[in-house]
């Protein structure tokens, strides 16, 4: 998009003034970036911060994808997101899926193949959280039931189940998947679990227990304290249930129990 002529042809095209095409157009960018923050579950002033969560990457990049369908331009998409030009060309340089023009597309039958083993994952998550699937395909965000969502979402990615086939099975768009597996389809792995022992150790030093002691069965008020922060601490670093529970020697639903609380 050549944005120093894009008012002209659009003016040319429409009969409309540059002036009243403009308006309009970044009219209809609001409208988009306040739309992409309820879906992602974002506000304005995180969109437009410094932060670089997978959520926020993946909500920046389909907003400028969506500006960019709906021919806004891209100073627009710039002052929307408090970002300079290079950056939006950045994000417009992305693609869904890396490396995807030597993919070959997957049959009706890999798909329904991917959609039978997502079902037997959600039905494995609906378990342990004690969310029904209703539940869990709904817009709520109460509680656990985001990191239930996200737990789905990791653990389908593990198992190589396409974006498309975790959109049909949570009932979304598939870029929002994005968010819940830790960014871009392809991505390898997670970069926060590297903060994972970093997070433990500071939570034994702070509660002057051992890693040994977190991961026993014993329940003193203090390990039981140091284990829902450690729970809390990780989850807000989008490291998945599984993860956390594997770090603590633990099931699953006692790992959504101390996040409940």
């Amino acid at each position: 998009m050549d944005d120093d002529s894009e008012h002209e042809r659009e003016r040319v095209k429409s009969g409309r003034p540059a002036k009243a095409i403009a308006t309009t157009k970044l009219i209809q960018a609001g409208v988009i970036f306040q739309a992409i923050c309820l879906e992602f579950g974002v506000t304005e002033d995180e969109m437009r911060g410094q932060s670089r969560s997978p959520n926020l990457r993946a909500a920046r990049l389909e907003f400028c994808r969506r500006c960019e369908a709906a021919d806004i331009n891209r100073p627009y998409m710039a002052t929307l997101l408090n970002r300079n030009l290079s950056t939006i060309k950045q994000f417009l340089g992305l693609r869904p899926q890396p490396n995807g023009g030597s993919r070959p597309p997957l049959s009706d039958s890999a798909f329904e193949a991917q959609l039978t083993r997502g079902r037997e994952i959600l039905r494995a998550v609906c378990a342990e959280s004690g969310f029904t699937e209703e539940t869990i395909r709904s817009s709520a965000q109460t509680g656990t039931l985001p990191l239930a969502r996200r737990e789905f979402a990791h653990r389908c990615k593990a198992e190589k189940i396409s974006a498309r086939a975790i959109a049909e099975l949570l009932g979304r768009d598939h870029t929002t998947i994005y968010s819940f597996s830790g960014g871009l389809p392809g991505s390898d792995g997670n970069p926060a679990l590297g903060r994972l022992p970093a997070i433990l150790q500071d939570v034994c030093a702070k509660y002057g227990v051992t890693a040994d002691a977190l991961r026993s069965s014993k329940r003193s008020k203090v390990l039981i304290s140091a284990r829902r922060e450690f729970c809390q601490r990780c989850a807000a670093e989008d490291i998945s249930i599984t993860e956390i529970a594997n770090a603590l020697h633990r099931t699953l639903r006692p790992i959504y129990a101390a996040l409940e609380n």
